[in-house]
């Protein structure tokens, strides 16, 4: 075992700094120095213990939005070296040093936090099995729920491939407004609209049920998010209406495609998220990490997305 300090929370609204008895890394593994961190929707659900989630207590993930660079190379891993930058989807990231396997990582050309890649890939998931569905784009109209930071990344990809959208949200309406040139929409002002396909990127229970309300017959319904209470729907309704459902994961097989595609569309400019990573935490002043986790839970204001810097 080795020893490696972590960030981790074991108890409700806190954040600790962990001595972890880190095991010895395999031959199909690298070993990464942490640089970035994002900090992950579902990091503050435990936090916040929005739910009961199932690593509560324990080591691991917790903290997968990681940035760092290369350390060690497994003598089976061809695909990095040491002293490359890379960007992973592997946990436990909040240490100073953890470990990836090859489908795990993809190199990067600088520790910039424009490559914390792990949750915008997440939203390009999301946008590409929701796209893949579709042949034309001249008449598909594509609803968003939620205006937050996978929205923003959503959104980039329908304009790019030049897909109609309307944003349905509450946060950051000036930002839609300034970047993007549109309005947001209210839940109530699009009932009497259909939409080809209704993406779900909100954590609200109550939209599951709404969403076929808006949804065409044959309509394409992508649910990309995990509400933090129970949710009901009338898949009775839904299945006499022919919708498709999809529910695309960062655990999907080709993630890490994924991942390597979302580094090309930020390299050609197709993608930008800098503006994105709105605010930065010293890993060093454990009153910053922890607030960190307080502003990812409140959202207030111009804040959009956080990452610790180690």
């Amino acid at each position: 075992m080795i020893k490696t300090r972590l960030l981790h929370s074991f108890e409700k609204d806190s954040i600790t700094e962990h001595i972890w008895d880190r095991p010895e890394m395999t031959d199909d593994q690298i070993e990464i120095k942490t640089i970035y961190c994002g900090i992950c929707r579902s990091d503050i659900g435990a936090f916040k213990r929005w739910e009961e989630m199932p690593f509560n207590g324990e080591i691991g993930h917790f903290g997968h939005e990681g940035l760092g660079e290369v350390a060690k190379v497994g003598k089976n891993v061809s695909g990095a070296k040491v002293g490359d930058f890379v960007a992973t989807w592997s946990d436990p990231a909040y240490a100073d040093y953890y470990y990836a396997r090859e489908n795990e990582f993809v190199i990067i050309p600088e520790p910039d936090p424009k490559y914390i890649l792990q949750p915008v890939a997440s939203a390009v998931n999301i946008a590409e099995k929701t796209l893949s569905h579709f042949e034309s784009v001249s008449e598909n109209r594509i609803l968003l729920l939620g205006s937050g930071f996978m929205s923003f990344v959503v959104a980039q990809i329908l304009r790019s491939r030049n897909f109609p959208f309307v944003v349905c949200g509450s946060s950051h309406g000036k930002i839609w407004k300034e970047r993007f040139g549109i309005e947001l929409y209210d839940f109530s002002l699009i009932r009497e609209n259909s939409f080809d396909a209704v993406i779900d990127l909100t954590s609200k229970a109550e939209n599951f049920s709404k969403i076929i309300e808006v949804c065409k017959v044959e309509g394409l319904i992508c649910y990309a998010s995990t509400p933090y209470t129970p949710v009901t729907t009338n898949f009775f309704e839904t299945c006499w209406k022919c919708h498709t459902w999809i529910f695309p994961s960062p655990r999907n097989s080709d993630f890490n495609e994924m991942m390597k595609l979302t580094k090309n569309l930020i390299e050609i400019g197709d993608l930008d998220t800098t503006w994105m990573w709105s605010k930065s935490y010293d890993r060093e002043n454990m009153d910053e990490v922890k607030q960190g986790f307080i502003d990812g839970a409140e959202r207030k204001g111009d804040y959009i997305r956080g990452y610790i810097k180690f």
